[in-house]
Formats: C-alpha cells, sequence, structure tokens
C-alpha cells in the first residue's frame, strides 16, 4: 500500500503564514490547508511497498535490478562506485516515441540521501522549490552522479542522439557565462565521444559519469573517453533536472524519490 506519493500539489497556508521562510501567495487562507500540508508531510513515512510493487515508476525484479515501468528498461539498483538508483524516466520524442530510457545515480553516503526533515517535507508542497532542489542537486553531483542511458527505439542513432544533446546542453553552457568559442569547442569533443564509440542499437547502455573533472562517457563494455569541462558536466545534469528539463516526469521523480528513500 502506498498513500498518494505525491500528494504533495500545491497548498496554500493561511495568509500571512510562513514555511521554511518561504512566504505563500495571499490569495487563499482556508483553515484546512495548513493541516492538510503536514498531511502531505506525513506521506511520504507512510508508504509501504512489497516487492515487486511499482515505486514511483520503477519495478523490482530482483535483488539487484529494477525495470523502469514505461520502457521495460533494466537498471541495476547500485553502481559499482557506491551509487544507488535515485529514479529512472523516458525521452520522448514527438510526444509518444520513447527514444530511450534514463536513471540517475547519487552516492549513497550523499546528504540529499538524508534531509527528510518536516520543514524539508512541507516545502516539497510548494510550487516553485524544484528550482532550489535541482540547485541542491547540481552543486552536489560532481563526482557523485552518474547517468545512465538505455536505448529504447530503433530510431536513436549516434548522430542523433549527440545532436539532441548538443541542442539541449549548449544553452545551459551558455547560462554558466561560457565563452561561444569555448562552449563550441567542448561540445564538438563531446559530440565526438559519440561519433567514436560503438553503433547504437535498442538495449545499448550509455553511461555518462559526472566527474569534477568533466565527464566521463562510456557506451557498452569497452568504450570509454572523458571529455574536460566541469561545466559541462552540470550542464549535462541540468539538461534533466532543470525547470525546463527534457523529461519532465524524470526530474519530478528524482525530487520525489530523494525525498522518500532514507
Amino acid at each position: 500500500l502506498e498513500l498518494f506519493p505525491p500528494l504533495c500539489f500545491p497548498i496554500m497556508a493561511p495568509a500571512g503564514a510562513c514555511l521554511d521562510g518561504v512566504r505563500p501567495p495571499q490569495r487563499q487562507s482556508p483553515r484546512l490547508l495548513l493541516p492538510l500540508s503536514l498531511l502531505c508531510a506525513a506521506a511520504g513515512w507512510l508508504a509501504v511497498r512489497p516487492a515487486g510493487e511499482l515505486v514511483g515508476g520503477l519495478a523490482a525484479v530482483g535483488a539487484t535490478t529494477v525495470t523502469d515501468h514505461a520502457s521495460g528498461a533494466a537498471f541495476p539498483e547500485e553502481l559499482d562506485k557506491g551509487q544507488r538508483l535515485v529514479a529512472t524516466g523516458v525521452r520522448k520524442k514527438f510526444g509518444a516515441v520513447k527514444v530511450y530510457a534514463v536513471g540517475l545515480y547519487l552516492d549513497k553516503g550523499s546528504s540529499l540521501w538524508h534531509d527528510t526533515s518536516p520543514t524539508m517535507r512541507v516545502r516539497w508542497c510548494w510550487w516553485g522549490d524544484a528550482d532550489a532542489q535541482a540547485a541542491a542537486l547540481l552543486k552536489e553531483a560532481p563526482g557523485k552522479a552518474t547517468l545512465r542511458l538505455v536505448i529504447t527505439s530503433g530510431l536513436a542513432t549516434q548522430e542523433k542522439i549527440a545532436a539532441a544533446l548538443r541542442d539541449s546542453v549548449e544553452p545551459r553552457l551558455l547560462a554558466l557565462k561560457v565563452a561561444k568559442a569555448d562552449a563550441d569547442e567542448v561540445l564538438q569533443a563531446f559530440q565526438a565521444a559519440f561519433l567514436k564509440g560503438p553503433a547504437l542499437k535498442p538495449k545499448s547502455v550509455i553511461v555518462f559519469r559526472l566527474a569534477k573533472t568533466g565527464v566521463e562517457v562510456s557506451i557498452g563494455e569497452t568504450y570509454r573517453v572523458e571529455v574536460k569541462s566541469p561545466k559541462l558536466a552540470h550542464a549535462l545534469l541540468a539538461t534533466y533536472v532543470d525547470r525546463t528539463a527534457v523529461a519532465p516526469k524524470f526530474r519530478d521523480e528524482i525530487f520525489v524519490e530523494l525525498q522518500r528513500k532514507h
């Protein structure tokens, strides 16, 4: 049984109330809304999930592997560097074509797993807080996070994936005050990392290790190359977790799961 996991819809506290230093909008003031916020905070603690039941889009299929419900792609629960699976999602094209499944891993020792205070849980009920959570994740990620992609469509080629990622990463690099010429150089190296790798096909696995020095790209079991640029790592993760993320449901699931798992 799971008690409506994303019960965290935007809830307005009484006018003038302030939760965690954030003053809510003044347009509503029903007396029962603040208690509902507390109910929202409590929902995460009351979740009991039998083995094999869907958990935030994941279905357990064994002691060490879970399956993304939307795509059927398998993800190990942990990576070899002590990183734990946070959540999975699907990158779609044209609204229906599932191009690849994607999972985010985070160090088991990260403080982001452990901030389960009532205040933090209530904060998740308020619109706009995802920005703060994305900022915290982007700050914590270097050297502690990995993105794992599983190709789910025969339409996904090296060229298409590289071009799509470039389109998403470039504006985020420029937003980090990277000069256009420097951004072009980094993105060319990033694209080359794909084009030189093994041909992609359904079930091919791409791994992006978000290192402090840049992004390590792995395709399959043997191909591995690192693109040196800390800001590339930041921009790549932002592609999946910021306000305009390319897979919004995946972004939302990441934040829900970080608060749920402890």
